[in-house]
């Protein structure tokens, strides 16, 4: 009953439910296992007990461990109980939602922080009883653990190789309403504020992200662990506090360096576009509110597998990392901006200003909805913002017509029919966690609405005003550090907020308030009318329909605007309890012969063909409630014509879009005609015309018989978007016009509703869609097609009919009708493309799961939900997912089928995305597979104990089922592969990148493949150089393996470019440091140049430089540089090709970038990793391409290819792909090792290894072993070994040879790791340092750097790091 109590003494200000004040709360969390899957920590709540001799203090707390409570020091006993656990016991008969309602509805109350209560309850020693009479400060230590949690904290650990950082494992709170008691003990409530210090221990390659201003980040001593402090000095609620860990990389916003961002490694070039805008919403809002933002920073987190789009937290949102796109991508763009200003509004009302009670939650949702419009209208345009509240209040109205009203300010108390007001829904609104998730929506939904139409009453200005109020009497209560109880002024109430509006316009509106806020239900109004030409008066008739479910009876002004011949005119109608009919005088007679423009509503004035309208009247349209100021529902009576010119003149989107929908009720030639002009007027707004597109196909099939010319809107489609030579084919994509390229996506997929006297989609509809996608181009196009590729995918769905068929016959492809084997066969080339080339967010592949789906229920193909299983499997893309499980649940409610509902309440069960869980659930309520008024076999005994304990126990630990939250979810286990920078950024089939090692979707869990060197194409300017071989911020202490050419992130920022083979800053200076192939100018000239793995004794001075390992001694004097491996002597001049070295300054921007040796531009798709430069046997003559340091002397015509490293002909052919330096173990004993490409087929016996290129014949047999590429003929006999690159001082003589970045299993522990071309600083003075193969003999010490294959001798001095790329 507190909570009554409470609700009842509004005026005497907030009033704790608790006997004690809450200041500060310590949490710390020092161990977060990412394998197990749990967390241990431990909690501080610093308290003031207001009563005499407290004895029990309550908190909350959900699923955790808790294993020591100490109050100031002492241990004190406590009592665990939470009763949501299981909320029917087992015992109890009754099985009904009523009964299970009400004591879900108790088992809440019972842990209701709002009522003081909670699960965990501390008893106070004795001792400190007495301290409560001085009001002593106590401290309460509590210990606990989680494990495995099921709600509150969300672990996402893709299964695949490597340390949880490469793996991009990271873990974040989620919650829905007050949920933080799910991931640490507190007081869970709203209205409860402190002040707080945040301490979360990660590994070191981890960050972690949580409220707050960060201290300080603090090391362990072994550097394996970090410590993040962080702290929030503004008094905040426990429910508005949240975590984010994981190897995040960082960005620090452009334009408002107080603002940061953080994504999942790869995505960073998608975080910088999508973020691009954020200081814009920033500006408008602290404009407009006149208020600084009020927190220090704010802080975006971007990650996998999200509940909901959008988290909002104290100085901190949560987002999916879905919304994340390039520049290339139109669709997504305005859906991301709206979700940042949604997330931006609720910083101000939300975070920093709280609520008092759940009764008050309304004015928080209702204010925050509020300015988040006031900026879509600002961004979007005031067209954009009317189409969006007509589609909330058109939502809102369908919602409370079905399922009965939604009630802002609901009020406890005082009677059997107050404790339920809404007696039509199954689930108690006392509590927010009793709450159907559908009515929530709602719920904000009319709580911003509500604000509008107190908007309307009161003004914008003094609305702002208003908010501007509250924000400064919030912002001087929070920096009253030592004054705990002035922070009530940061909570907010239906009573003080309704008090700042009395006091700021010195307007009542309480009426208002008593009819949408304390009432539910919307109004239903029906209008017709007459026009009495004697009186020259409009007849206008009302009449409200508030018996029916979720109405009501509404008295008040109404405004209802007439457009005549002399202009439009506004009139307000007073609607009283029992009128019904209006008159309105009319300003103008009936003149219609008069020639004279109509001047409308604003201020424009145009010529209109009056011939269509009723001679005796000058009414040409009537509107009632044009501005959207009652909660309602209008149907109302006019004339066809009356509607068409009400689409044709009317400028407001709205009008058209009502007008649009009545024409669909007169399908007459000037309907038709009325409706092709809208597609045809650019200034129109374009969702108006998207909604042109569909009645109109409507208004044809009505009208088929009497048709005349080519179907609806082909010849349109044809003349805006078709070759004017040749009309079938459409011309190369350009969208760079927004208007344009939503009418061409919706266009096809309109007309392919079309149907003729057979009720089948006309031929040459469906080849003229056919022919949109074979001649789709996108080649010239600055964006993706991916979702009107998608669309017409969604357009040869909507042309599908059913299939006539024949009794006994068996359904097979062969015997498919001729156009439905056409789609079939693109629906399919489509999804094949797909697994090669995603598109963005996959889109396509959902188009074809709708579109396959659809073909089964026409009768077309056999009907088989096992193509939709493997798709709804954990592991790929959630649309995907969704969209795969919308098919589930259609074939199990179509078919009957117990196993496939079997098979969805189990992923209901243990899927690891509740996100997955929560919308199968909803798409089982939407499409249920059975219904009460049928019998059907799958309703049965079994499955209600199923559903029953679904509902009571298990999933209930977080909400209820029916309330888990909205969101998006990521990768699947078995698509391991974050795909090393595969970012689906929605390129296009004609952007021909290949990754270099592009691991399709479609491999096998075991092959965790990081994409080598994958190049994305939109990476910003900004970021001038992206590490060959990824950059890991920080890799696990555990894995003890630096990847091959890893550059890390701690890298001095005035050394921008660290070359391929890291050449480590601890050289000493008199080793000035040379590259790993470098050809320097300055050679003696005795040694002209050789080449890298050049070893031509004889190779004439005229040819000054050969390629790396070209051994090509005739090519032409004026190609001096040839690509690394590429000798294809017939590439077409287009296509440049780019060595992997390409040290060419300006690289055209229409090649981004081609991979590093693939040079194939029509892989097979079974073939879908190329090896580093593997060079398959099989592979046509006319691809002359020679392996690396493939040195052909005199090989036998019938081995034309040898691969890089493949130099053993009689391989398995069930070992695709050698590994770049492998050196297999099953070679023959006798040849111990062969090096790394070694051709010599008839070696002696007593030379049993031969170094990588080492031609030497004559080589003396006191040195038995040559390095790598060393040509070094006097070295001297004391190193009789050297490595590779390696230059170990110390090796021992049984290790003969290291491979090359072989790094053996047995290395003493000391030596973990040789890097691939590790220059040591340790090594003897006598060898300074010796390169990679480095062939010098005496280089210039004045160039100190060059870069990697740098084969320009005539660079210039001054610069010494030249970037890689």
């Amino acid at each position: 009953m507190h909570e009554i109590k409470m609700n009842r003494k509004k005026d005497k200000g907030f009033e704790s439910p608790r006997p004690f004040k809450l200041t500060h709360q310590v949490v710390c969390i020092n161990n977060i296992n990412f394998q197990r899957k749990s967390v241990i920590g431990y909690v501080e709540l610093t308290i003031f007990p207001t009563v005499v001799n407290l004895n029990r203090i309550k908190l909350n707390s959900k699923q955790c461990r808790i294993y020591r409570v100490r109050v100031n020091d002492l241990e004190a006993p406590f009592i665990y109980n939470d009763p949501t656990l299981e909320v029917c016991h087992h015992e109890s008969k009754q099985r009904n939602l009523n009964y299970f309602s009400s004591a879900y509805t108790a088992a809440v109350s019972a842990v209701d922080p709002d009522a003081g209560h909670g699960e965990l309850v501390i008893k106070v020693p004795s001792e400190l009883w007495k301290q409560g009479d001085e009001m002593n400060v106590l401290k309460v230590y509590i210990e606990f653990s989680l494990d495995q949690p099921k709600g509150g904290l969300h672990f996402v650990v893709p299964d695949v190789e490597g340390s949880m950082a490469e793996r991009g494992a990271h873990v974040f709170s989620f919650g829905y309403q007050n949920s933080t008691r799910f991931w640490f003990p507190c007081v869970d409530s709203y209205s409860e504020l402190c002040t707080w210090k945040l301490e979360f221990t990660v590994d070191a390659s981890m960050v972690a992200v949580s409220c707050g201003d960060l201290v300080e980040t603090v090391y362990t001593h072994d550097m394996r662990k970090k410590t993040f402090h962080y702290v929030l000095p503004i008094p905040t609620a426990a429910p508005n506090i949240s975590l984010s860990v994981g190897p995040f990389e960082i960005l620090v916003d452009p334009y408002m360096h107080e603002v940061t961002h953080f994504c999942l490694p790869q995505l960073l070039p998608l975080l910088k576009h999508s973020m691009s805008y954020l200081h814009e919403i920033f500006e408008f809002y602290e404009e407009i509110l006149t208020c600084r933002y009020p927190y220090s920073c704010f802080k975006t987190v971007f990650v996998d597998e999200a509940y909901v789009q959008v988290s909002s937290y104290a100085s901190m949102s949560i987002f999916s990392t879905n919304l994340l796109h390039s520049a290339m991508i139109i669709d997504q763009t305005p859906l991301t901006r709206r979700c940042l200003a949604q997330a931006l509004a609720q910083q101000f009302f939300g975070c920093f200003i709280s609520r008092m009670s759940w009764a008050d939650e309304w004015v928080l949702k209702g204010i925050s909805g509020y300015i988040y419009g006031l900026y879509l209208k600002k961004t979007f345009g005031v067209n954009q913002y009317r189409h969006w509240i007509k589609e909330e209040l058109d939502k809102m109205v369908e919602y409370e017509l079905k399922m009965g009203g939604v009630l802002l300010h609901p009020t406890f108390g005082g009677g059997k029919d107050k404790d339920n007001p809404t007696p039509h829904l199954h689930f108690s609104i006392k509590h927010p966690h009793t709450l159907s998730w559908k009515y929530y929506k709602m719920f904000q939904c009319k709580a911003h609405l509500v604000m509008r139409l107190i908007e309307n009453r009161i003004s914008m200005e003094f609305m702002l005003q208003v908010f501007n109020k509250l924000l400064s009497l919030a912002s001087t209560a929070s920096s009253q550090k030592y004054q705990s109880h002035m922070w009530s002024q940061m909570l907010v109430s239906t009573h003080s907020f309704l008090k700042s509006i009395s006091n700021v316009s010195g307007k009542d509106i309480g009426p208002l308030i008593k009819q949408w806020v304390d009432q539910s239900a919307v109004v239903k109004f029906f209008g017709s009318f007459a026009f009495n030409r004697k009186r020259n008066v409009l007849e206008l008739e009302i009449r409200q329909d508030y018996t029916s479910s979720g109405t009501q009876k509404y008295v008040g002004p109404i405004k209802v605007t007439v457009q005549e011949l002399d202009g439009s005119f506004n009139h307000t109608l007073q609607i009283e309890e029992n009128s019904l009919k209006h008159d309105i005088p009319c300003h103008s007679k009936s003149r219609r012969n008069k020639k004279k423009k109509i001047p409308l509503m604003n201020g424009e004035e145009v010529d209109m063909d009056l011939s269509a309208m009723d001679a005796d009247s000058p009414l040409l349209w009537i509107r009632i409630d044009p501005d959207m100021s009652i909660l309602r529902k209008v149907e109302f009576e006019q004339a066809d014509f009356m509607w068409q010119y009400q689409l044709r003149y009317e400028r407001d989107v709205v009008a058209q879009e009502e007008s649009i929908l009545a024409l669909e009720k007169f399908p007459t030639p000037a309907s038709r005609l009325a409706l092709t002009d809208i597609l045809e007027q650019d200034q129109c707004f374009y969702k108006v015309r998207q909604g042109a597109c569909f009645c109109l196909a409507k208004i044809a099939n009505s009208m088929m018989s009497t048709w005349t010319g080519p179907p609806a809107m082909k010849s349109l489609f044809t003349r805006m978007f078709c070759c004017k030579s040749c009309p079938n084919i459409v011309k190369t994509n350009n969208f760079i016009s927004f208007q344009s390229y939503f009418l061409q996506k919706t266009m096809p997929v309109a007309m392919a509703q079309l149907r003729d006297i057979q009720n089948l989609c006309p031929k040459d509809v469906l080849n003229f869609i056919l022919d949109l996608i074979k001649y789709n181009d996108n080649r010239k196009n600055k964006f993706s097609d991916n979702y009107y590729r998608a669309e017409l995918i969604d357009a040869l769905t909507n042309s599908l009919t059913p299939a006539i068929s024949i009794s006994n016959e068996v359904r097979t492809v062969d015997n498919l009708n001729g156009d439905v084997r056409l789609i079939l066969e693109e629906i399919t080339r489509f999804l094949n493309m797909e697994k090669l080339l995603p598109s963005y967010r996959n889109t396509i592949t959902v188009s074809c799961l709708r579109a396959i789906r659809m073909l089964q229920k026409n009768g077309h193909i056999p009907s088989d939900p096992s193509l939709f299983k493997s798709y709804a499997e954990y592991g790929h893309f959630v649309d995907v997912r969704v969209a795969a499980l919308e098919a589930v649940v259609d074939y199990t409610r179509v078919d009957r089928s117990s196993l496939e509902l079997q098979w969805l309440l189990n992923m209901v069960q243990n899927d690891p995305a509740h996100y997955i869980r929560h919308k199968i659930l909803s798409m089982l309520g939407k499409n249920p597979p059975f219904t009460k008024a049928a019998e059907s076999p799958l309703c049965n005994e079994a499955l209600v104990d199923q559903l029953w304990k679904l509902m009571n126990s298990g999933l209930a630990s977080q909400t209820p089922i029916w309330n888990w939250c909205d969101i998006h979810s990521g990768l699947a286990s078995q698509t391991p592969t974050w795909r090393w920078c595969d970012i689906h950024s929605g390129l296009a089939s004609q952007t021909p990148i290949w990754n270099w090692c592009d691991i399709h979707s479609g491999l096998a869990s075991q092959t965790p493949i990081w994409n080598w060197c994958d190049i994305h194409s939109g990476l910003a300017s900004q970021t001038p150089i992206w590490n060959w071989c990824d950059i890991h911020s920080g890799l696990a202490s555990q894995t003890p393996i630096w990847n091959w050419c890893d550059i890390h992130s701690g890298l001095a920022s005035q050394t921008p470019i660290w070359r391929w083979c890291d050449i480590h800053s601890g050289l000493a200076s008199q080793t000035p440091i040379w590259n790993w192939c470098d050809i320097h100018s300055g050679l003696a000239s005795q040694t002209p140049i050789w080449n890298w793995c050049d070893i031509h004794s004889g190779l004439a001075s005229q040819t000054p430089i050969w390629n790396w390992c070209d051994i090509h001694s005739g090519l032409a004097s004026q190609t001096p540089i040839w690509n690394w491996c590429d000798i294809h002597s017939g590439l077409a001049s287009q296509t440049p090709i780019w060595n992997w070295c390409d040290i060419h300054s300006g690289l055209a921007s229409q090649t981004p970038i081609w991979n590093w040796c693939d040079i194939h531009s029509g892989l097979a798709s079974q073939t879908p990793i190329w090896n580093w430069c593997d060079i398959h046997a099989g592979l046509a003559s006319q691809t002359p391409i020679w392996s690396w340091c493939d040195i052909h002397a005199g090989l036998a015509s019938q081995t034309p290819i040898w691969s890089w490293c493949d130099i053993h002909s009689g391989l398995a052919s069930q070992t695709p792909i050698w590994n770049w330096c492998d050196i297999h173990s099953g070679l023959a004993s006798q040849t111990p090792t062969w090096n790394w490409c070694d051709i010599h087929s008839g070696l002696a016996s007593q030379t049993p290894i031969w170094n990588w290129c080492d031609i030497h014949s004559g080589l003396a047999s006191q040195t038995p072993i040559w390095n790598w590429c060393d040509i070094h003929s006097g070295l001297a006999s004391q190193t009789p070994i050297w490595s590779w690159c390696d230059i170990h001082s110390g090796l021992a003589s049984q290790t003969p040879i290291w491979r090359w970045c072989d790094i053996h299993s047995g290395l003493a522990s000391q030596t973990p790791i040789w890097r691939w071309c590790d220059i040591h600083s340790g090594l003897a003075s006598q060898t300074p340092t010796w390169n990679w193969c480095d062939i010098h003999s005496g280089l210039a010490s004045q160039t100190p750097t060059w870069r990697w294959c740098d084969i320009h001798s005539g660079l210039a001095s001054q610069n010494p790091h030249l970037a890689l790329v």
